[in-house]
């Protein structure tokens, strides 16, 4: 059954191959998608599920809503990645040095469009909403939308695309943090449950990619060091999104050992990546 449906898909993918335009109208549609997502958030009787949640200020409901969407984002991306991670295994890539870099399905295209769609709707938010704000947010979301763009430009790197868009995996668990914060279950085990499971995801699916990433390039360096600025550019983005990473691995190591009373109380932790 599994390997029919890998069969239906990769003969869609023949189908899907996308011009400039339709990768832009595709990505402009999908950042209405999100938009609309928001609205239908903003509306949503969320008072009846959370009596806190008509107490909250109007720019903690503004990141109620903005977190709604960014979990349905993240559940779009893990979707996209786990057929990515599919077409690996059927295409045999994940055992081909190279094979990673050289190609990109049509069908995994338009999963990391739908993110770049998403990353704009949310750039716009951070930009005009003060608490949202911060120098870090804004540069992951600047790399991931000329990441995205360039990865359709080339046809290149989808294997990496793969592992970027699986990170998103992280996401429900970073807002779920503030969700509970925000309905009053900061003392609660689930709390606590929750800020394990961050550590767990973070250290497996993001800050592993800062060890694995150059023992990949290392392996295949003479499939792809000739390709200029296409290699740069791989590299470039792993360095900076990796640095992020591990500044915000830094944040949520530090959280847990504080919440786990590892730490003393005298100095505040920062907190953690507000959502990806």
């Amino acid at each position: 059954m599994m390997a029919k449906i890998l069969e239906v898909l990769i003969a869609t993918d023949a189908e899907l191959a996308m011009s400039a335009s339709k990768y832009i109208g595709w990505c402009v549609s999908l950042l209405l998608v999100f938009r609309l997502s928001y609205w239908a958030s903003d509306v949503f009787p969320w008072a009846g599920l959370s009596p806190r949640y008509a107490t909250l200020s109007k720019l903690d409901k503004i990141e109620w809503h903005s977190r709604v969407v960014s979990n349905i984002n993240a559940a779009v991306c893990v979707i996209g990645a786990g057929y990515g991670l599919a077409w690996m295994m059927w295409e045999s890539v994940a055992d081909v040095p190279g094979g990673w870099y050289r190609i990109s399905p049509p069908l995994l295209v338009m999963t990391y469009g739908g993110l770049c769609g998403y990353l704009i709707h949310d750039l716009h938010l951070i930009l005009t909403t003060p608490s949202l704000y911060s120098l870090g947010m804004m540069a992951h979301h600047v790399i991931g939308i000329c990441g995205s763009a360039y990865a359709w430009w080339s046809g290149l790197a989808g294997g990496a695309c793969v592992f970027f868009l699986l990170t998103e995996a992280t996401t429900p668990l970073i807002n779920a943090r503030w969700f509970l914060t925000k309905t009053g279950a900061r003392n609660s085990s689930l709390y606590t449950l929750n800020g394990v499971a961050i550590f767990v995801a973070w250290t497996f699916l993001r800050a592993s990619m800062v060890v694995i990433a150059p023992i990949v390039f290392y392996r295949d360096w003479h499939h792809f060091g000739h390709d200029y600025p296409t290699n740069i550019i791989i590299i470039g983005t792993t360095v900076a999104v990796g640095s992020l990473n591990l500044y915000w691995y830094y944040l949520i190591v530090r959280g847990l050992l504080k919440l786990l009373g590892l730490r003393g109380s005298a100095s505040s932790t920062a907190s953690a990546k507000r959502r990806d």
